[in-house]
């Protein structure tokens, strides 16, 4: 595995699963349009909806589900990898690992909205707050960020903004565009079309998201050991400076 994850080209890679992405939401905004337009109960014998990035258990959920499965794979091998200069932070490579996982589960079981209705009817809420879930969401993010606080600051700067681009990224869809998009619908109605489109944005987003955060851990994973080995042979530069200094000293009788 750990050769397979180092020799991948990772812009290829990038640039596959963009394509993918447009791809995907191409053919969901297509199936949206003919829907609105020949009727809303129009699916083309089934077919819009496979392709409808709104619906569940369909091809742009599972494509979503293996791309943060992939993440929390790669994680994983990072937590196991020896590689690592500061290994008292492989724990928390685990502990994302799992998150990840978790999130991969819950692309396609919609876990998440198991709290939606309880805390819809208990706050009454409306408009912004229609999908309530963001409330346990929002509150989830801030105890990771937290908890992860002194492991993101190990982090080399380069990798820790691109970790922090893909996070904002993902966040300003699964949260930012969920509370327009459901503000929308509240006023508008489900079946309005500029509701899809702001829901299609969102799914676009969480995508770019986890495709970037994927490749970002890849760059780290390819980058790591580099990084490593050159401060090793710094390390080794100034042991054999040092111990070359000190024999000089010797030889000049210095004390």
């Amino acid at each position: 595995m750990e050769r397979i994850l180092a020799n991948i080209d990772i812009k290829r890679l990038y640039r596959y699963l963009l394509i993918g992405i447009l791809v995907l939401v191409v053919l969901s905004i297509a199936g949206q349009v003919y829907r609105h337009t020949f009727g809303l109960e129009k699916t083309l014998q089934g077919l819009v909806p496979k392709f409808d990035v709104d619906e569940e258990n369909n091809i742009p959920t599972w494509f979503s589900s293996a791309m943060s499965l992939a993440c929390s794979l790669v994680m994983y091998v990072i937590f196991r990898d020896g590689r690592e200069k500061q290994g008292r932070f492989q724990k928390y490579w685990a502990a994302l690992a799992l998150v990840f996982l978790g999130l991969s589960l819950d692309e396609v079981a919609s876990l998440h909205e198991l709290t939606e209705h309880p805390l819809r009817r208990l706050l009454d809420a409306k408009g912004y707050l229609t999908p309530t879930w963001i409330i346990p969401g929002i509150a989830f993010c801030l105890i990771v960020l937290i908890y992860f606080a002194k492991f993101i600051a190990s982090i080399e700067r380069p990798f820790k903004g691109l970790f922090f681009l893909s996070g904002g990224i993902f966040l300003a869809g699964a949260l930012g565009l969920e509370m327009i998009g459901n503000n929308r619908a509240y006023h508008h109605g489900w079946d309005d079309f500029i509701y899809t489109l702001i829901n299609t944005s969102e799914e676009l987003f969480e995508m770019i998201g986890v495709a970037t955060f994927l490749c970002a851990l890849l760059l780290y994973y390819q980058r790591r050991p580099m990084v490593g080995q050159a401060e090793e042979k710094k390390t080794g530069y100034a042991v054999q400076s040092f111990r070359g200094t000190t024999s000089m000293r010797r030889d000049a009788g210095a004390p």
